[in-house]
């Protein structure tokens, strides 16, 4: 027993019957054992001091024989004890519960890494992953049929005994492989791989004639077993019913009469049959097969798939321990894990109570994989026996590949089986996951999700945060779907930079086509920025037909051009100038039609008014499913200086709701919005306007279809507004400084109804639980632009443009930002 102190260790151990001393060594890290670092004693207690503060150190303690030192006989040298401990000041002990339960770094505790065996299996990564089980084994029952158990040893609290009636095997043995199957997380010593499960044990004596018994108690059953020329009476006790039983013992053929053989291999296809795990070693008697009973039966008919064989890895954890039994011909159900410097309970007594040992074989590498099964069935109860053996093996990992040889065409080896037990590996999803769709069908998580445009909020919802989804095995785990909801954002001011820098005037050519009709060009994509995301400029060109049919009326037929109409026109040829030049703040509905094609007309009826209709069948903001828009416009001169500017439109989306577009299982969207748009001019003298548009919307609610997570929406109110003043010959008499307020784009009230997949109720079927998730952001961002920009002769030109964004994408926790940017324009 190792107890931590001030830079020391004490270390006490038991009476070793003709050891005439002992031999006290210690190391830290990856030192090697020395004489500078060690103690000759008679005694049975050693105190190491002058030890470095937070640094791990391994003790061992081997009794000196008589013969020679440290070789007086096998028996002498299989008592040695190896204990491990880390010297820590008062006061700076470890906390048990991880600091985030979700990293598998906050697991490796100095009892996790004392088990020696946990890092090389990848036990943190397992220990870390969303299931919705029981972590650590919890409410799974290991059998261990081997030597009896100490029930007092404080890491293995709540063992249980079981009677079969069974001659038992005496020693230590069995508190040593239940030690790395189940001892307990509490910080002292080490613990094993399941550290919430239960525990029962079993011994099924040394004539074998005990397995049979004990693997019918493991199924549940009772019954009493006889043998003709046996006087003793063995007996089924279903107390020892169990999930899991694990033998690091092996019965050799020349100990097993053949009729012990095939009613101890009926018993173990009976307890496969009935739905149980087996798992045993191989044996370490360096063969090319498992050395006897029970692990030789692994690929019979009626055990196979229930059963796996464990040979172990060599001293440094990198590959098959040629010192070990080969897999063989149960190669298809075997595996390697940990058997060498295992660090685990002991069952001898010593002053400070039940201690600790270390040991080496395959007797240890078996309730390794027994503990993995474990952890992996408690994680996913649903799940049968088979199920759970065969995750096991397909997620083992391939090491010492030279060495084992797997087959290329089964990646299984003779030697080695499938390769290295991997906890990590079995506990996190193999391949892509999966959602279960209500009714039938999976579709992918990463091809399922929700993209909101700008004036929109990705949610924190409690009810997304531990949905079920499904890996290529069909094995649930817990996801959070908040992940799905993606913003995109409006051109922040990296984007919104390099449009202002690229772009000059409106970047517009128009090109006459007789006395009737002409053709604009936006080259540069310019008038498409106001309409998407500046990461999108230059990827195409937008193009316009204008022809006049009558002198009152003119037509323009065109593609990409996101036409705003009459009634705003006068508003928006003064923004294009700012950094912002997207659509979001004047007439934002036009935003969500992306790209397409558009038809509109003006119609002068007098000098005063302007009638104008305009229609466009394009695509939703993110350019992927349809949206079709048409809008009527009145456009009127009023007294002295004033123009006015009214819109009244519908959008009509299929795939979508305010360009908020859902993806895989999330697909269905759909919905209709009525808008209405003012916009007002004022000339308030010759060389001052002020201007400002006001806009409106209401998004009906509606419900989701079959075979989608969205199983509705709520109606949304939206609007956006802005105000700005222009001043002309504010220096010089060609230039103009225009400074412009608004409250971009802004939902209120936008709810989406998500279906969750929370429960699992059977194996690959799922309950569902209605949540309302709340897409309003949470701010309301404001804008501020100013711009300058002077001409002179020549068609040169300087710009000078800042903002600043108060709350940007109405983020109430956001900084604000601020940028200034300056153009020069030259022709030649």
């Amino acid at each position: 027993m190792v107890v931590v102190g001030a830079n020391s260790l004490r270390v006490t151990w038991t009476l070793v019957p003709s050891a005439t001393g002992y031999k006290v060594q210690w190391k830290s890290g990856m030192e090697t054992w020395s004489a500078s670092r060690q103690e000759i004693l008679t005694g049975t207690t050693s105190t190491i001091s002058g030890l470095m503060d937070s640094t791990q150190y391994t003790v061992r303690v081997i009794p000196i024989g008589r013969s020679r030192d440290g070789l007086a006989s096998p028996e002498i040298m299989r008592m040695t004890l190896v204990a491990r401990g880390t010297v820590r000041k008062p006061g700076s002990g470890e906390t048990l519960e991880p600091t985030n339960p979700r990293t598998a770094s906050s697991w490796e505790t100095t009892e996790y890494t004392d088990s020696v065996g946990l890092p090389l299996i990848n036990a943190a990564a397992g220990y870390a992953a969303r299931t919705m089980g029981n972590p650590g084994g919890g409410g799974i029952t290991v059998a261990v049929i081997d030597g009896t158990i100490v029930t007092d040893h404080p890491d293995l609290p709540g063992a249980i005994r079981v009677e079969t009636g069974v001659a038992r095997i005496i020693g230590h043995h069995g508190t040593r492989v239940a030690g790395v199957v189940a001892a307990r997380r509490n910080g002292v010593g080490m613990h094993g791989v399941a550290y919430n499960a239960n525990v029962v044990n079993m011994a099924p004596g040394g004539s074998g004639r005990g397995i049979e018994p004990a693997f019918a108690s493991v199924a549940g059953l009772t019954g009493t077993y006889s043998y003709p020329g046996n006087r003793d009476t063995y007996t089924a006790n279903p107390a020892g019913s169990a999930h899991i039983a694990v033998m690091s013992l092996g019965y050799p053929p020349e100990r097993l009469d053949g009729m012990i053989a095939s009613r101890a291999t009926a018993a173990l296809r009976l307890a496969a049959g009935r739905g149980r795990i087996v798992v045993a070693s191989t044996g370490n008697s360096v063969g090319s097969e498992p050395r006897g009973y029970p692990a030789k039966a692994f690929a019979e008919e009626g055990i196979a798939g229930f059963a796996i064989a464990v040979t172990s890895l060599n001293e440094t954890g990198t590959g098959w321990d040629s010192g070990t039994n080969q897999c063989g011909s149960v190669k298809q159900y075997c595996l390697m894990a940990p058997g060498n410097d295992i660090y685990t309970t002991d069952g001898r007594p010593d002053s400070t109570g039940r201690g600790y040992t270390t040991v080496s074989g395959t007797s240890y590498s078996a309730p390794y994989t027994a503990g993995a099964a474990a952890v992996v069935w408690a994680a996913f109860p649903n799940k049968t026996a088979s199920q759970i053996v065969d995750r096991l093996l397909t997620t083992a990992r391939q090491i010492d590949a030279t060495n084992c040889a797997y087959d290329a065409t089964t990646g299984v080896s003779a030697k080695c089986g499938h390769g290295i037990l991997d906890l990590g590996a079995a506990m996190n999803p193999v391949g892509f996951t999966s959602l279960a769709l209500p009714g039938a069908g999976m579709v992918p998580v990463h091809h399922s999700y929700i993209d909101l445009p700008p004036g929109f909020h990705a949610p924190t919802h409690a009810g997304l945060a531990d949905a079920i989804v499904y890996d290529e095995q069909m094995f649930p785990f817990l996801h959070d779907l908040n992940d799905a909801f993606r913003v995109s954002k409006s051109p922040a001011s990296e984007s919104a930079m390099r449009g202002f820098l690229s772009s000059f005037g409106e970047a517009v050519w128009m090109v006459p086509v007789g006395q009737k009709a002409a053709v604009e060009f936006a080259p540069d994509n310019a008038a498409f920025l106001r309409t998407r995301p500046a990461q999108d400029a230059g990827v195409v060109r937008d193009y316009r037909l204008h022809v006049r049919p009558l002198p009152a009326v003119r037509l323009a037929l065109g593609q990409g051009f996101g036409s705003v109409g009459a009634s705003n026109h006068f508003i928006t040829k003064r923004t294009s100038l700012a950094l912002f030049q997207d659509g979001l703040a004047v007439s934002p509905f036009v935003a969500f039609t992306g790209r397409g094609p558009s038809l509109s007309m003006d119609w002068q009826v007098d000098e005063e008014t302007v009638i104008d209709l305009v229609g466009k069948d394009g695509t939703n903001y993110f350019g992927s499913t349809r949206a079709r828009l048409a809008s009527v416009g009145l456009t009127r001169r009023v007294g002295t200086g004033w123009t006015v500017g009214m819109r009244y439109g519908g959008l009509w989306e299929s795939g979508s709701v305010l360009g908020i577009r859902g993806q895989g299982a999330f697909r269905g969207l759909g919905a209709g919005t009525e808008f209405f748009d003012i916009s007002v001019e004022s000339r308030a003298w010759e060389h001052l306007s002020v201007f400002g548009s006001l806009s409106r919307g209401t998004t009906r609610g509606g419900s989701g279809p079959a075979g989608s997570l969205v199983s509705g929406w709520s109606g949304v109110r939206t609007g956006s507004v802005m105000v700005g003043a222009e001043l002309r010959g504010f220096w010089f008499a060609s230039d103009r400084l225009i400074l412009t307020a608004a409250a971009p784009f802004r939902a209120r009230g936008a709810t989406v109804y998500v279906n969750v997949p929370s429960r699992e109720i059977a194996d690959g079927v799922v309950r569902y639980t209605r949540h309302a998730v709340d897409v309003t952001p949470r701010g309301r961002e404001r804008r501020l632009q100013l711009v300058y920009e002077a001409s002179a002769s020549g068609g040169a030109s300087v710009t000078v443009g800042g903002y600043l964004r108060s709350k940007p994408e109405h983020a109430a926790a956001a900084d604000s930002e601020v940028g200034v940017a300056a153009k020069m324009h030259l022709r030649f």
